[in-house]
């Protein structure tokens, strides 16, 4: 694998699909802080006549909503000045057809507040993510990546399984939804994401879609394009995509691994791999794989985006693979961090924190900071690497440490993490805070748990 030279579009290029295909709507794109797509539509014409200019759009872009819409009044940082407008500019590589909506085409948008002093908009978590990958390739290096979600299949009108069986890797299962599967399979391909391969899950009706790693930023913006693909494709279906990290509470989660690693700018090769080393690792993959470790607790509060990704990792099921603390090993499903090494091109990590409802652009951007801290320190490995079933494990071995047990307590672990603050800035911090004390809340009005769960699969599941 060598590191690719990527390709900007040009105005005239996007000019030229715009016309091949016909498209007569852009639809101009942002991911909030608790990872729902936010949008604004445009004609094609009005989209084109505004190149290359920034576009000067309302403020519901950058406050902060929770998943439901609930608009969090005491943080964000328009709120703070008045409710201005704010810039956005299109970012031309990440414009595509979208081959589920008629005649249409998607951007993804980078958003400023210009005149205000602020070089980038901090609580855009797409800003953030770009902040970080721009140090990583000071660094001298480039992140290779792909999130491997899995999700749900619910009756649209029932929002129950559209079967009841479970049986992993099921032929038999898979064939009643194979049309389904093959045409987002095949929309996928379309819209430039390499599909790698589909599979029966563990849970009634649970599926999981692999895609291709890419480098940077295209990682991240592949996951949302992903997820948007399933959501309007099993809507023609009569069906609903459910991405929730606990869809049910006594069925299999839903996880959302993040492979990556690290690829050097010069040489061109895995920088993860050295296969001098007894265990093929090389000195960078143990320091960055030390700094998620030593992070463990700040990462969870950006890896959860809302309680239901906390009652992942609390799971009472007898045999389940979540993650509880942040241990670490060689092939282990039981681990938080997940150590592949079967070839020097295939050397990565899995980090297995990070539920389905997460927000992929926060993962990215916590698992950069925390990676790039290890390499910078030279930080030493907090424990052996673990081998075995890590589930029942009443005596962890040391320097194992559980990662908290409630978002507020998650949220006091990365206020209390000085690098996790430095690198995003005191603006994020003032926004993110009310925003996850905001979701706690919204979790506590609903005492009972199987209610708890209807909202999150009716109202949530829709959005994340």
């Amino acid at each position: 694998m060598m590191v690719q030279e990527t390709h900007n579009k040009t105005e005239e290029e996007i000019r030229k699909k715009i016309t091949e295909k016909n498209i007569r709507f852009v639809q101009l794109e942002a991911i909030d802080l608790c990872g729902t797509t936010k949008y604004m539509l445009m004609s094609s014409k009005s989209f084109l006549r505004n190149l290359p200019d920034d576009f000067h759009l309302g403020v519901a872009i950058t406050n902060l909503f929770l998943p439901d819409g609930k608009l969090v009044m005491d943080g964000g940082l328009t709120l703070e000045l008045g409710n201005p407008n704010v810039e956005v500019t299109p970012d031309l590589d990440t414009f595509c057809v979208l081959p589920w909506l008629q005649d249409t085409a998607g951007v993804f948008c980078d958003l400023d507040l210009k005149g205000r002093k602020i070089e980038y908009l901090e609580t855009s978590c797409r800003q953030q993510c770009k902040k970080q990958l721009v140090k990583l390739e000071e660094m001298g290096y480039h992140l290779f990546s792909s999130y491997e979600y899995e999700f749900y299949l619910l009756h649209k009108d029932t929002m129950k399984p559209v079967y009841e069986d479970t049986n992993l890797y099921s032929e038999s299962i898979g064939r009643e939804i194979r049309p389904f599967i093959q045409e987002v399979m095949t929309v996928l391909e379309q819209t430039g994401i390499d599909v790698e391969v589909y599979t029966v899950e563990d849970g009634p009706a649970q599926q999981e879609i692999t895609i291709k790693p890419e480098f940077g930023i295209k990682s991240v913006d592949n996951a949302i394009r992903y997820k948007k693909a399933v959501q309007n494709i099993a809507e023609k279906y009569q069906m609903e995509a459910i991405f929730l990290s606990q869809c049910f509470a006594e069925e299999a989660d839903c996880s959302s691994h993040f492979n990556h690693s690290l690829w050097d700018l010069t040489k061109k090769e895995n920088a993860f791999s050295d296969i001098t080393n007894d265990d093929k690792l090389s000195e960078v993959c143990k320091y960055w794989l030390a700094g998620l470790q030593h992070h463990s607790k700040a990462l969870s509060a950006l890896y959860w985006a809302t309680n239901n990704c906390v009652e992942r990792c609390q799971t009472k099921k007898e045999i389940h693979f979540v993650p509880v603390n942040n241990s670490w090993g060689f092939d282990n499903r039981s681990v938080c961090y997940r150590i592949k090494n079967y070839s020097v091109r295939r050397t990565y990590i899995e980090d297995r924190l990070p539920g389905a409802g997460c927000n992929p652009y926060l993962v990215m951007t916590g698992c950069l900071i925390a990676g790039m801290d290890g390499i910078k320190r030279k930080l030493p490995l907090k424990s052996e690497p673990f081998v075995g079933m890590m589930l029942g494990v009443q005596d962890l071995p040391s320097g194992i440490d559980k990662v908290p047990e409630s978002l507020p307590e998650a949220m006091k672990c990365l206020e209390e993490d000085s690098i996790f603050c430095e690198e995003l800035g005191e603006v994020f911090m003032n926004a993110f805070k009310p925003l996850k004390k905001a979701e706690f809340e919204r979790w506590q009005e609903i005492e009972n748990e199987e209610e708890r769960f209807q909202m999150y699969r009716g109202i949530y599941g829709k959005h994340l």
